[in-house]
């Protein structure tokens, strides 16, 4: 057994107390309890513990399944045949724990691999017996030898990390100490590129102790705080007095820039100047903001400055083009006045005073007069459009009567006995309702839908009549069809009937041949022949009867066949 471990079954414990009994086939027994719950040595005979070790059978609880297990230890014959043992199991369970073990004795997750070498150290010592204590000692010996190989790369492991961290606390030192000089130099551009090094070198430096890692990082942090605190104050300072210039300049060009739009452009071009003076006066803002507020300032004056000519020649010329334009627009209205087709006429109107609101404004005698002249044609076109409207109205109002009346009479053709007639009405009302005519905008699609749904609520009356019609001629085909089965059976049984007659016919017609004749000087022999030969004669006529009616019956067959044929096709 290791030095380490030990199996806890152990037949030797003197702790287990002996008792002598007998086994079911009244054989002597002795019986000893183990060290762990039900488990328990058995030996053959009332023997002393000393023999029991020697010679016996142990019987335990599997702790993978709570079911019992069973090692007997007899070196020749089964003690107890009928009996399974598993040591072969008990033999795969440490198999398999130490092959893991080994696989992880390789391992560098240092935490997780010693947990589970904890656990399969525990699970070891729930596993029964193997076939002898010496193959168990080996399982042990080889699961501590892969556990001091994971021991021994863990302490090596340890020992590397704390000689990198104590490289790693040096530098950080050197690099904390030059920060916080860093910290209190004055050439704050200098000291903050280098501080920026510093913390590339810090990234590449490695790991200190944790405690040192993180005291050496507070100072460190602390210092590059410091530095960047005066950095942000000396900005804050310098970037105030750049935006309050540029808020300054930004209000100097929106007014400059509100200029350009002035009507009055004398008035606009003495404020401008004004502006100029407040724009030397107003100090500098930063570079690119300096430079754009300029061109936007410079721009704004010359627009403003060339707008003063350019407008004064642009309103001559527009007051003639509009003037131009609108005694285009107003001829074209006055002949819209004589259009026959108001519709479009009103459309054109409508675009025409699109067009004069875009034309521009002509000298103030010219757009008076001219207003007028295109008022005047706008109020006769649209006396004419309402009187054309009114008339409208009035043949939509006796359109929508006439459609309601042909809805009212197609609804009512639903109810009518004669679908044939009322097929060709509602063809008659179909057309008279199209040919009525719009009954207005609002009202055509509702009278439309109305119409729709009285024609097909008799399109919907006439398919019952016609399914009804329908059904009651299958039924009486149904009828005709039994009744001409009922003749074709009973055709055939009359067939069959007719069939036995004539052969019970034959059969006597044959007995009657048969039967002997008398003796030529019988007194009564021609009144015997002339009666024999009638009863044949007699036979043979109702045979032929027969015949005759069997071949009637069969024609009647060939005719009721055809007839069934044709019904149910």
């Amino acid at each position: 057994m290791g030095n380490e471990e030990r199996d806890p079954a152990d037949v030797n414990d003197a702790s287990g107390e002996l008792v002598w009994g007998f086994d079911d086939e009244g054989q002597p027994v002795t019986h000893k309890s183990g060290s762990r719950p039900r488990e328990g040595y058995v030996a053959p005979g009332h023997v002393s513990g000393k023999k029991l070790g020697k010679d016996h059978a142990h019987y335990y609880e599997r702790s993978e399944d709570g079911q019992p297990g069973h090692h007997d230890m007899r070196r020749g014959e089964r003690l107890y045949p009928g009996v399974a043992d598993d040591w072969q199991a008990n033999e795969a369970t440490l198999r398999g724990i130490v092959d893991e073990a080994r696989r992880l004795s390789s391992s560098t997750d240092w935490r997780t691999t010693s947990n589970r070498l904890r656990e399969l150290r525990e699970k070891m010592k729930t596993v029964g017996p193997l076939k002898t204590r010496a193959e168990k000692d080996a399982y042990w010996e080889s699961f501590n030898a892969a556990k001091n190989q994971f021991r021994d790369a863990q302490t090596r492991s340890r020992e590397e990390r704390e000689r990198n961290e104590a490289q790693g606390q040096r530098e950080k030192e050197r690099i904390v100490s030059r920060a916080e000089t860093l910290a209190s130099s004055s050439d704050l551009r200098a000291a903050s590129q280098e501080m920026r090094q510093l913390g590339d070198q810090w990234k590449a430096a490695g790991r200190a102790p944790r405690e040192a890692e993180d005291r050496l990082w507070k100072r460190f942090n602390d210092a590059r705080t410091r530095l960047r605190t005066k950095g942000d104050e000396e900005r804050k300072q310098r970037e105030y007095a750049q935006n309050q210039a540029k808020a300054a300049k930004e209000l100097i060009v929106s007014r400059a820039q509100s200029l350009v739009h002035a009507s009055d452009l004398r008035e606009a071009s003495q404020q401008m100047r004004a502006l100029t003076e407040e724009w030397k006066k107003a100090g500098r803002a930063s570079r690119d903001d300096e430079d754009r507020l300029w061109r936007e300032f410079s721009k704004a004056k010359d627009a403003l400055f060339a707008k003063s000519k350019a407008e004064r020649d642009k309103r001559d010329r527009d007051a003639a083009n509009a003037k131009a334009a609108k005694e285009g627009i107003v001829s074209r209205a006055q002949g819209l006045v004589h259009s026959t087709d108001l519709r479009e006429a009103g459309q054109q109107m409508r675009a025409l005073t699109e067009e004069w609101k875009k034309a521009g404004r002509a000298s103030r005698d010219d757009e008076d007069r001219l207003r007028r002249e295109f008022s005047k044609a706008k109020d006769a076109l649209f006396a004419k459009s309402k009187a054309e409207r009114d008339k409208r109205d009035r043949d939509a109002a006796q359109a929508k009567s006439v459609k309601e009346g042909l809805i009212s009479q197609m609804r009512s053709l639903a109810n009518t006995s004669d679908f044939k007639a009322a097929r060709d009405q509602a063809r008659a009302f179909s057309d008279a309702f199209f040919a009525a005519g719009s009954a207005g905008r609002e009202h055509n699609q509702r009278l439309k839908e109305q119409f729709s749904s009285a024609k097909q609520t008799l399109f919907d009356a006439i398919n019952r009549d016609r399914e009804r019609k329908q059904a009651e001629w299958q039924q009486r085909k149904r009828e005709k069809l039994q009744n001409v089965e009922e003749a074709i059976r009973r055709t055939n049984d009359s067939i069959y009937r007719t069939d036995d007659a004539i052969r019970n016919a034959y059969s006597r017609l044959q007995e009657q041949s048969m039967r002997p004749q008398p003796s030529f000087t019988h007194p009564h022999y021609w009144d015997i022949i002339r009666k024999q030969s009638d009863a044949r004669d007699r036979t043979n006529a109702k045979i032929r009867d027969m015949e005759m009616r069997r071949s009637s019956l069969q024609q009647k067959l060939i005719s009721l066949g055809q007839r069934r044929d044709e019904l149910l096709r």
